[in-house]
């Protein structure tokens, strides 16, 4: 025969247990989302100088869930001391390249939300995305910035990540992002095309696949939407699959000055 004493025992010691269990699942299993964007003065030990007055840093989101599961790192640059304190263009341009990257982690989220579920019993892999991003100005190509937006994204079961790379540039006198037909005029995109399409047969040794590299190099603004303007020449990377397999990466090509001078579409370009 039970004791009362044991009966009053045995609530006091489960109802604890019961609520310390249901805590720990919580903090394990459910979505943990934390989404920052992370001042200049925050971050001041990512400084990158550009001159004697404009700073670029890197703003960051993170964001993870452990339910699906998923990490997200990413990165993208913050440019101060362009303008006056208003800093309207200043503005424009941070305002441009956090949306580009904020879009990407919304779209990775997406995509893992209507993804099909694991296989019965298969543990669940973790999903991640990584962004960073790389700048740069020439010296001798006018007032302009350029950024690259690199990421990483792995969504399982998948063999192996997926990559990709963008690049943007702007005017630093008005904010305005800067395109190929702001540059050059004529028949520029056969002059580059052709010279990657004959760059990339060498380069890429015995990688080199000849339908791709036609396909990837068309005279067509989207195929070399990827460019960045520095002191040697155009350069232009094509991302994964464009123009060589999946194990060479995203290959880039130099376009000389020389090369796209008969097309600028300032004679002082440069």
């Amino acid at each position: 025969m039970k004791s009362k004493s044991s009966d009053s025992i045995w609530p006091a010691f489960v109802i604890p247990l019961l609520i310390i269990a249901g805590l720990v699942y919580y903090i394990q299993y459910s979505p943990a989302h934390k989404q920052s964007l992370i001042t200049p003065s925050a971050t001041s030990s990512v400084t990158t100088t550009l001159n004697s007055q404009i700073t670029i840093t890197a703003g960051k989101i993170t964001e993870s869930d452990k339910s699906i599961p998923y990490d997200i790192a990413a990165a993208y640059p913050i440019i101060k001391g362009l303008d006056i304190p208003t800093r309207p263009i200043e503005n424009t341009i941070n305002q441009s390249l956090y949306q580009v990257v904020s879009k990407d982690v919304d779209e990775f989220k997406s995509s893992l939300a209507s993804s099909s579920s694991y296989p019965v019993g298969a543990p669940p892999a973790q999903n991640t995305l990584s962004i960073n991003y790389s700048s740069s100005t020439p010296s001798n190509f006018g007032n302009i910035v350029s950024f690259t937006i690199s990421q990483e994204l792995y969504s399982a079961p998948a063999a192996h990540p997926e990559h990709q790379v963008d690049s943007f540039t702007y005017d630093l006198a008005s904010g305005r992002q800067i395109y190929l037909d702001d540059l050059f005029k004529g028949a520029y995109l056969k002059a580059i095309s052709a010279y990657a399409s004959s760059t990339l047969q060498t380069s890429l040794g015995d990688y080199a696949n000849s339908d791709m590299i036609n396909q990837g190099t068309t005279p067509t603004a989207d195929s070399f939407k990827v460019f960045i303007p520095k002191n040697d020449g155009l350069h232009v990377i094509f991302n994964e699959y464009q123009v060589a397999p999946y194990v060479v990466g995203e290959p880039e090509v130099v376009v000389p000055w020389s090369i796209l001078k008969p097309f600028f579409l300032k004679e002082n370009l440069i």
